[in-house]
């Protein structure tokens, strides 16, 4: 696994886990003309970074969107605040995970 999709593993899960330990007062955050909870804005604003016209960013890189789905789509917890399907393809039966 490159370094960059490793980062991107590790870091989206260090913050998920930084965002979970907070406490609820402080995840009780709504958008208006979002119909979301706190956890689903986490994932959303997770991906919304990669947002690019052009992701192009070399070789050595995964394209934008593989490095905003890869790691979600191994995270229980992005299954769970979607509500994704068993054996689909945000929530396949097996999972990478580092730790």
């Amino acid at each position: 696994m490159d370094s960059e999709n490793l980062a991107d593993f590790v870091g989206t899960r260090t913050a998920y886990e930084a965002f979970a330990s907070l406490p609820e007062k402080y995840k009780s955050v709504k958008l208006v003309g979002f119909n979301m909870t706190s956890e689903q804005l986490f994932f959303v604003n997770h991906c919304v970074k990669w947002c690019a016209e052009h992701g192009v960013l070399g070789e050595r890189y995964a394209p934008f969107r593989s490095r905003c789905i890869v790691p979600l789509r191994n995270m229980p917890e992005f299954s769970k605040a979607f509500g994704c399907s068993e054996h689909t393809r945000m929530n396949p039966p097996h999972k990478c995970t580092f730790w």
